[in-house]
């Protein structure tokens, strides 16, 4: 893996990364409590958001807003590069009170609308505010690299809004086989994130097998459905810390049974443990020092 450009600055992270040899394991479903912005350049595969999955293609940018799952599945044999770009979701809000940059990301259907394909867009405004991005980021300052960042972004983002708009009103395609299947587990389990979703319960409620409902929804997201609910329980919880809640409140709150397990997990994820994300805690260490 070759890091071409990489920027880190005040909530915004930017990656261009180019893999000669791409490994499939490399790329497991995640999310993040970031939006993120991805901008295809070269490879071959497809991407599942959710329990939808779309097919890449060079120029092709792709959308997901804080706390949407996504899986790359890509071809090992074909070099893989892309640019990545995750900000925190109040980044704009000062230039942009009516949140128009960011409509794309949050004004729609989890796992829906992800894809611009290139024929949509201005791809040759987004390679010029990308590149323009890594040819001066190198040699800003600190001071010069946030200015930067949002002069260069907010074009992209403008862009993506513009095709978000001609396309909101157009009816979704209906999914069918296994990503009808997956679609509805996601739906269940976001709606009943604290309840009982044991593949015992879920097998139940569907009317199925244990064995077909885990396949179903692994064939399309990636992951069984046991860890797409830790994903989802841990993104609630540490919102839930970093809005003040007190460590064991949010594990509780969020569905977590044993708080045992619940702080080893936060802390395999996350890289920081579930009292140091919250904000009063921070401002103690910061008074003591």
């Amino acid at each position: 893996m070759s890091t071409l450009f990489r920027l880190n600055c005040n909530g915004v992270y930017i990656h261009h990364m180019r893999d000669e040899s791409p490994r499939v394991e490399d790329f497991p479903m995640h999310a993040h409590t970031t939006h993120e912005l991805y901008y295809f350049i070269a490879g071959k595969g497809s991407y599942s958001v959710e329990a939808s999955t779309y097919h890449l293609y060079p120029g092709c940018v792709m959308v997901m807003r804080a706390g949407e799952t996504h899986h790359l599945q890509i071809d090992p044999t074909s070099p893989y590069e892309r640019v990545t770009i995750n900000f925190q979701p109040g980044l704009f809000q000062p230039i942009d009170p009516e949140n128009r940059l960011t409509a794309a990301f949050v004004e729609r259907p989890a796992g829906q609308r992800n894809l611009y394909e290139p024929d949509m867009l201005n791809t040759e405004l987004i390679h010029a505010c990308l590149n323009t991005l890594a040819l001066q980021g190198r040699a800003a300052s600190e001071e010069q690299k946030r200015l930067l960042t949002i002069s260069r972004l907010c074009p992209v983002l403008f862009e993506v809004y513009q095709c978000f708009s001609a396309e909101i009103n157009r009816p979704l395609p209906r999914q069918t086989g296994p990503e009808d299947i997956a679609g509805q587990l996601v739906q269940y389990i976001n709606s009943h994130l604290c309840e009982d979703l044991s593949l015992d319960a879920l097998a139940e409620h569907f009317f199925t097998s244990k064995i077909h409902l885990n396949n179903q929804f692994k064939q399309v997201t990636g992951s069984t459905i046991w860890e797409y609910t830790i994903i989802k329980r841990l993104l609630l919880a540490r919102q839930y810390i970093q809005d003040g809640m007190l460590a064991g409140e949010a594990a509780a709150a969020s569905g977590w049974k044993d708080y045992s397990s619940f702080y080893r997990s936060y802390k395999a994820r996350f890289h920081v443990s579930p009292a140091a994300d919250n904000p009063r805690k921070k401002q103690k260490l910061a008074g003591k020092m």
